[in-house]
Order: structure tokens, then sequence, then C-alpha cells
């Protein structure tokens, strides 16, 4: 993100994107609680920042059959990207080609 965002909350932020994304099974219990606390991170960041879309990419560095990452929501990759934003007060997420919306490449 930006240096202005302490360490702490990008990290929780990073984690409840991951969370939203993957959708695991383990995380079903506490969805509601995530979700919120994702939703009020992003006014947050909207409100201090002016920042109101992230973009994730996670990327193994060796790719390899074995260890990828994947939940019953998300196939196994090697490549993972995705936005999140506030939409009408609503979490979106929008999964992302391998290719698409990487303006940096």
């Amino acid at each position: 993100m930006i240096d202005q965002v302490e360490v702490d909350d990008e990290g929780r932020i990073i984690e409840k994107c991951l969370i939203k994304y993957f959708g695991a099974e383990s995380q079903k219990i506490n969805k509601k609680n995530e979700e919120a606390e994702l939703k009020n991170s992003l006014l947050s960041l909207v409100e201090k920042y002016k920042i109101n879309t992230i973009t994730m990419h996670m990327e193994m560095e060796q790719p390899s059959e074995i260890y990828r990452f994947f939940s019953k929501q998300v196939p196994p990759a090697d490549v993972h990207r995705f936005v999140i934003k506030l939409v009408n007060n609503v979490v979106e997420l929008c999964p992302l080609a391998p290719q698409e919306g990487m303006a940096f490449e």
C-alpha cells in the first residue's frame, strides 16, 4: 500500500482480503465479522487516504505442482489476482485473469 498506512493495519487488511478471496470453510464461522472488519477498513482507507480499490497479486516465486494456493471456491494456481473495492457500501471482489489489471507490468 503506502507508507502512511500502519503496518499492523495493512497486515489485517491483506488478511481479510485473502479470507474473502479464498472463502475457506474454516472461516465460515466468523464470516460476518471478517466481512464487517474488511468493510470498515476499506471505508477508513477511502476516508484517510483516498484509496478506494486494492489489487492483490499473489504468485509463487518457484512454481510447483506440489504447493499451490487454493480452496473449494478457488482452483489451484501459481498466480492469484483480484480486486477488492467498496461498491454502494458493499465489499466487492473481482477476480482478474493472470495478466489483467497490473499496470506496472
